[in-house]
């Protein structure tokens, strides 16, 4: 079975020790194997070209991005640190989706959602 291609975007390690790796995720990727994709999702990249890992091998994400978005992700290198680093993600670790927009802004949906607009100027200040 054909999978659909993925980006040919490098995965940025950003930390690694023996219980956790940390990477940056690019857009178009999913984080774990499901439907059409099965090796080409994050996990079976990264065991594979990083950890040069059999495909028993275990490396779960803690967080999961959806395929289209990129970001931070988290996995764990055993289940048992899986359990450890879920229980901290559920007391206080939380998502922050953040988009770059190079246009005006609809003015009205900014003062619905004002928690969720940080306004940053040019530096000719428009």
């Amino acid at each position: 079975v054909e999978e659909p291609t993925v980006p040919a975007e490098s995965i940025l390690v950003l930390a690694e020790n023996e219980h956790v790796l940390v990477v940056q995720k690019p857009a178009g990727v999913p984080c774990h194997p499901q439907g059409k994709y099965q090796r080409s999702s994050l996990t079976e990249i990264l065991k594979t070209s990083h950890l040069q890992l059999q495909d028993t091998s275990y490396l779960h994400p803690v967080n999961r991005l959806d395929r289209q978005t990129s970001g931070v992700v988290i996995l764990a290198k055993s289940r048992k640190a899986y359990m450890a680093l879920a229980q901290e993600h559920g007391l206080g670790m939380s998502k922050v989706y953040v988009a770059r927009v190079h246009s005006t802004v609809d003015v009205a949906a900014t003062q619905r959602w004002p928690q969720f607009v940080e306004e940053k100027q040019r530096e000719n200040g428009q």
